[in-house]
């Protein structure tokens, strides 16, 4: 397949080769990626298809560097059905709480709230004689800042430990600047070639502290759980395995205010999904601790009472909606009921 292609400069992150009207080109962008550092990514397309006057590519890889990263085959091209114009309105969400701010959760836990314009919060813990921090997102620079803000909260107690809840880049991006401090690294054994790589990766596209080279100290939770402190200060980690988001998921549980801290497993401003449901499986075995309220990473503490509210209830008119408009705007679930989703919840 011959085409003319030429290239258009993208701004802050090198340049990207867009298509020809009649003809998929090979599209290549210079960038950063949080797990290799600086890096091109390349999109080669194959085959054509036209399906109602609109051209598509058969198959797509991908690549990074020169290694194949994903290969996509198109099966089945569909034109997207017809919605009513309603269902593209706005969900009436809860407001993001986008103002900075340390808040005290109970019993030593706090949250840093506001973090990426209100998307994330980070939760902190204090052990007694240390500190345990819940996710390291955005970059090392970020990582100081919560630093900061610990300290200024605490005093100047050491960061023994920094919680992994999954490996994914908006959790473990900083988790650089804890490894290089001295803190133990708490996360499942298949993760510590990942975390190492992340910890150590430096940029010139994406400033950032430099990494100073430290291999990552870990405590891995091979079992059901792990205590990191007890007494006054209990602290607790649990594994939920097999978890449709990743493979193995951590969550921070502290005894004395039944908090159960989690990521991506219930998040507010996103669908009802398999992950929520498993989340809410694990709530509901008879080994679980006693929990009685909930915070996330992408989610405002809430109670498990609230949780347990009928379909009826505020929280699940909300979720219900926002998945039902999600539905919509991703236009690709056939034969599908909005309006059903909110029965079909498993409760927590």
């Amino acid at each position: 397949m011959s085409s003319t292609c030429r290239p258009t400069p993208r701004q802050g992150c090198g340049s990207i080769w867009t298509p020809s009207p009649t003809a998929f080109c090979p599209s290549r962008l210079v960038g950063y990626d949080p797990l290799v550092g600086d890096t091109t990514t390349q999109y080669v397309f194959s085959g054509e298809r036209s399906v109602g006057g609109l051209l598509f590519a058969d198959q797509v890889s991908v690549f990074r560097g020169e290694r194949l990263y994903m290969q996509a085959h198109v099966s089945e091209v569909e034109i997207n059905p017809t919605f009513n114009t309603n269902e593209f309105d706005a969900p009436h969400w809860r407001p993001l709480t986008t103002a900075i701010s340390v808040n005290p959760l109970g019993h030593g836990a706090y949250e840093i709230a506001g973090i990426e314009d209100g998307a994330f919060r980070v939760v902190f813990f204090d052990l007694g004689d240390g500190v345990a921090v819940f996710d390291a997102p955005e970059s090392r620079t970020r990582s100081a800042w919560v630093a900061s803000e610990i300290q200024r909260t605490l005093g100047p107690k050491p960061i023994r430990y920094l919680i992994l809840s999954h490996f994914h880049d908006d959790h473990i991006a900083g988790i650089g600047y804890y490894v290089d401090q001295g803190a133990q690294i708490v996360t499942v054994r298949s993760n510590a070639s990942l975390v190492a790589r992340y910890a150590r990766v430096n940029s010139q596209l994406h400033p950032d502290l430099a990494s100073a080279g430290r291999q990552p100290a870990f405590l891995f939770v091979d079992g059901d759980h792990v205590d990191l402190a007890s007494g006054d200060h209990a602290l607790r980690v649990y594994r939920l395995a097999d978890c449709p988001h990743a493979k193995d998921m951590l969550l921070a549980y502290q005894p004395a205010e039944h908090l159960i801290v989690q990521a991506d497993l219930f998040v507010e401003l996103a669908a009802y999904s398999p992950t929520s449901a498993a989340f809410a499986a694990w709530m509901r075995r008879a080994d679980a601790p006693a929990i009685d309220s909930i915070i996330g990473t992408h989610s405002e503490r809430i109670s498990r009472a609230a949780l347990k509210a009928s379909p009826s209830g505020e929280t699940w008119r909300r979720r219900s909606e926002m998945s039902r408009r999600q539905t919509a705007w991703a236009a690709c679930v056939r034969g599908f009921q909005p309006g059903r989703i909110a029965g079909a919840m498993p409760l927590f």
